[in-house]
């Protein structure tokens, strides 16, 4: 069963202000996620048990998996070299 994909408000702002094809790239890999919120190139955030990043190109999109609810919320999409470990 497919996992509900949400995205917050700041990640959703940052989405929708990129170029077009980078947006695309990264909603193919969000549309992943639904599938399978632990995809293989995603890695665990050290120290925080419930949170992961995946790297499209030069973005970073820091995500939360919850198993019980089967959700996948997206936090941040934020460039590489930009501060993206904060909370939301």
């Amino acid at each position: 069963m497919p996992y509900e994909l949400l995205v917050h408000r700041e990640a959703r702002k940052v989405l929708l202000e990129l170029p077009g094809e980078i947006y695309r790239r990264i909603y193919r890999h969000l549309s992943k996620l639904k599938q399978q919120p632990r995809l293989r190139q995603a890695a665990k955030l050290k120290g925080r048990e419930d949170l992961w990043r995946l790297r499209v190109g030069r973005y970073r999109v820091i995500y939360q998996i919850d198993d019980l609810k089967q959700v996948v919320t997206v936090l941040h999409v934020r460039l590489r070299n930009e501060r993206t470990y904060r909370a939301p």
